[in-house]
């Protein structure tokens, strides 16, 4: 059964294309109380601005993924004394689990870090590992190279779903590599009405209108759909969403746990956009 993660990204900052507000500490709080017992993971990075002094007060109360970025460090044997800042900020004794971000243009210092995580696994308190990647090709490199057990976090959402047919139709995906999704919205651009969408992404545009005229006709919106999409992948182990209030927590948590698998098919004929949109990082 799949996990919904909290995503903490603008918690510290102002995070996704959509969002036009800063939280404040107030409705951090009242969020992550709220979802004490009722959302067992947060997800978080040192480099998410304040995230991790924001649900610091709450931490414990969850299970925290973090993630640190292997370009900002220059020795592997500086992945210590990260974990020790990083359980500071948290003010928490362990980490549940510690994503990289891979080094750019040298896979072999990613690789060296992550074997060099799994030797201090114990020590550092530390239980479960990974990466945060973007490409199909990163997932066949990483996991053909090490040993698991591992975890990836992964993009993917419905006008994006290229590591669905990439693990779905791989036959070396093994049994202890797990898979959490998140960008399942496309920070939130998915939402956005054609009108607002930035000039520099508005080849998504027919896209967004095709999108929303099929849905219609089957009477889903594209929260219903995209958690439907999600939930019909049964090789995620989880989802990573983020908020802006506590009420859409809400209303996102009671759309995900009772959302029916719909017939979705009409997504074969939607054409795909391009990389420039559907990653982030090129926007």
């Amino acid at each position: 059964m799949q996990k919904l993660v909290l995503g903490t990204a603008n918690f510290g900052n102002r995070y996704g294309i959509a969002n036009k507000t800063d939280l404040s500490q107030a409705e951090i709080d009242k969020i992550l109380s709220w979802s004490s017992g009722k959302l067992e993971e947060l997800d978080t990075s040192e480099d998410y601005g304040e995230s991790h002094t924001a649900i610091s007060n709450h931490a414990n109360n969850f299970k925290v993924t973090t993630k640190i970025n292997l370009n900002e460090i220059t020795s592997t044997q500086e992945i210590p004394s990260r974990i020790s800042s990083l359980k500071m900020d948290l003010r928490c004794n362990s980490v549940h689990r510690i994503l990289f971000r891979p080094c750019e243009n040298n896979s072999a210092f990613t690789l060296r870090a992550v074997r060099e995580l799994q030797t201090l696994q114990e020590k550092c308190n530390v239980e479960e590992i990974g990466l945060t990647i973007y490409e199909t090709k990163e997932l066949e490199f990483f996991a053909n190279e090490l040993e698991g057990p591992l975890t990836f976090q992964i993009p993917l959402n419905i006008l994006n779903r290229s590591f669905e047919y990439f693990v779905t139709s791989s036959t070396e995906i093994r049994e202890d590599i797990s898979f959490y999704a998140r960008s399942i919205f496309l920070q939130g651009l998915l939402f956005m009405d054609t009108t607002e969408v930035p000039a520099r992404l508005r080849e998504i545009n027919p896209t967004l209108l095709a999108l929303n005229e099929n849905l219609d006709r089957i009477g889903l919106s594209i929260l219903e759909a995209t958690f439907s999409y999600i939930k019909s992948q049964k090789w995620l182990k989880g989802v990573v969403i983020g908020v802006s209030s506590l009420v859409e927590l809400q209303n996102n948590l009671g759309v995900f746990e009772n959302i029916n698998l719909g017939n979705l098919d009409f997504l074969e004929g939607i054409h795909a956009p391009s990389a420039i949109i559907v990653d982030p990082r090129r926007w």
